[in-house]
């Protein structure tokens, strides 16, 4: 399917990063994929997916995208380059280094894996070794000593039970924090 997206758009909500939530702005992920711009609008063709059970998000070309959990259809960019695009998404779910995992929908056992970008601004983290879900795993994955924050990298967690308190401390250059009960955890695989 073809879409024309007028010149001088605005951004609306877009869910996802290369896979997109069916309910996204079609014009607004184009931009965020870089195939055109909010000034000068532009066609894009789309290709109807079946949804997913984690969607990403990153930045791009001035637009920010949101994590989503599961959504019973996507679409992607048709371009000579679709396939690789999408496979690289389905391999290892986009994250901002604020995200933590608790969109991705809790299960003891899962595992997931993500890619954190390069030049990472520190998060939240409580525990160590075993973090609270709602900690940034990116900045998880840094005091774990799995990516660096200039680097980033592809990190996978693995969800665990809740523990009776987490102990906070400082490696890679990264301050943990203590915290008590919390009922859903992760570790760094």
């Amino acid at each position: 399917m073809t879409l024309a997206c007028s010149p001088n758009g605005t951004t609306h909500t877009v869910w996802g990063s290369d896979i997109y939530t069916s309910d996204s702005s079609i014009c607004t992920a184009a931009v965020h994929s870089g195939l055109i711009t909010l000034q000068q609008g532009g066609s894009v063709t789309i290709e109807l997916r079946p949804g997913r059970s984690i969607y990403g998000a990153s930045e791009r070309n001035g637009v920010t995208t949101s994590m989503y959990g599961s959504w019973p259809q996507s679409f992607v960019f048709k371009t000579p380059n679709t396939d690789a695009v999408v496979r690289a998404a389905e391999d290892a779910t986009p994250v901002l280094w604020d995200t933590a995992p608790t969109v991705a929908g809790f299960e003891v056992g899962k595992t997931i894996k993500f890619n954190c970008p390069a030049n990472g601004r520190e998060g939240s983290a409580w525990g160590t070794d075993i973090y609270t879900l709602d900690s940034s795993l990116c900045t998880a994955a840094v005091h774990a000593g799995k990516i660096k924050l200039a680097d980033g990298g592809v990190v996978t967690i693995e969800m665990r039970p809740g523990e009776s308190s987490y102990k906070g401390s400082t490696r890679n250059g990264i301050t943990s924090k203590d915290y008590e009960q919390y009922g859903s955890s992760f570790i760094l695989k």
